[in-house]
């Protein structure tokens, strides 16, 4: 089966290269295969397991779609398929550990990659979203005065976001061979690029779709990573890579604490647009819901290093609103503008919403507000 990666505890319990992958040249038949991740699973119990190969099967089988015209000798090539291997792997592994999860590496459009098996599809719970990756880190690495050219590159994932059970991942794959860290990949000076990567981390914790950082990140380590030697853990002694890792603890704890974040993180109801549209300023905002119709929030991304102190913003309904969350805080290591106090939202439309309010919004940082219950 090939190329296929077990973690637990942030090691690699499994790794196959992918010389291994042709079934033909492999060391191992695909039932030896099997049978080694079935032995990890019964070991670890709830491992994570990421499937590195699934472009490639899915490639395999959209080929033999393609060569083939006689449905029975079709059909009899899809039964040796790889596909077709691995949603058998995935529906003895869900058997037999049902708490385990199984993750595809995957940049195709091929639809049901993350749906059952019943139901025609692959059958992982979860599709790492390469898009959004490819198109987040374009955008980052581009010069703020020059992003509002790219406005697609942070609007066009929420077009697909809920097509998969996605993943958003900012993984060891864009921190190795040249790549340059997250924190090196972002323009400016020393300050605007923390602020650059604290605005991307509040931009991708209120994103539909479950994250993933890859361990450095969360310091912003200047290095890219090195495989053979420990994380740059001095860097803590530095002050803004010490607060950047407090607003990473931070970030992670406001998430897990509100479920509009991610009880619907991917369905369409958890997700409404109050203005994808600003590309001049570079700004977008957004809600985010729970089940509960009052349990929202709505997320202001800037992306660029201008200040605004009087921005108006369309909110869905009157009442008191207030800030919950700002990246900009001193103590993250921002300049310390923040929305202090109520705002409370004015009777007249504003970005297709019947009301709206000001707020001050800082440089390069992601800004969250939540109303008041029953503020009305």
């Amino acid at each position: 089966m090939g190329l296929f990666s077990v973690f637990k505890k942030n090691r690699v319990i499994v790794s196959n290269d992918a010389s291994e992958f042709d079934s033909k040249t492999s060391k191992k038949k695909n039932y030896e295969v099997m049978r080694d991740i079935l032995e990890l699973f019964s070991i670890y119990q709830k491992p994570v397991f990421r499937s590195h190969i699934v472009k490639h099967l899915i490639g395999k089988k959209r080929a033999e779609s393609d060569n083939s015209l006689d449905k029975k000798i079709l059909d009899d090539k899809f039964e040796k398929c790889e596909y077709y291997k691995q949603r058998e792997l995935n529906k003895i592994i869900f058997s037999k550990f049902p708490d385990s999860l199984m993750i595809a590496e995957e940049s195709s459009e091929w639809p049901l990659v993350s749906a059952p098996v019943h139901l025609g599809g692959l059958g992982f719970n979860f599709k790492w979203n390469m898009g959004w990756m490819n198109d987040m880190l374009e955008y980052m690495e581009k010069d703020s005065i020059y992003r509002k050219w790219h406005h697609n590159l942070i609007t066009f994932s929420f077009l697909y976001a809920f097509s998969e059970n996605f993943i958003l991942p900012l993984s060891h794959d864009e921190v190795v061979y040249g790549k340059k860290s997250l924190l090196n990949k972002m323009p400016g000076d020393y300050w605007q690029k923390f602020a650059n990567l604290r605005v991307l981390y509040g931009y991708m914790m209120t994103h539909p779709g479950k994250k993933l950082l890859f361990m450095g990140g969360e310091f912003a380590q200047f290095d890219e990573w090195k495989d053979q030697e420990d994380l740059d853990w001095h860097l803590l002694d530095y002050e803004l890579h010490a607060k950047m890792k407090n607003y990473v603890k931070q970030l992670n704890h406001f998430y897990l604490n509100e479920p509009g974040l991610w009880e619907l993180d991917h369905e369409q109801e958890g997700f409404h647009w109050i203005d994808p549209h600003n590309n001049q300023q570079s700004i977008i905002v957004f809600m985010r819901k729970g089940k509960k119709s009052d349990d929202y929030v709505i997320s202001i991304c800037n992306f660029t290093p201008e200040y605004y102190p009087n921005y108006k913003i369309g909110v869905p309904e009157p009442g008191t609103y207030r800030e919950v969350f700002n990246s900009d805080l001193e103590e993250y290591g921002g300049s310390g503008k923040v929305n202090r106090g109520s705002l409370f939202a004015d009777k007249s439309c504003w970005h297709n919403q019947p009301c709206h309010l000001e707020i001050e919004i800082p440089p390069l940082t992601t800004v969250i507000l939540k109303k008041i219950i029953n503020s009305e």
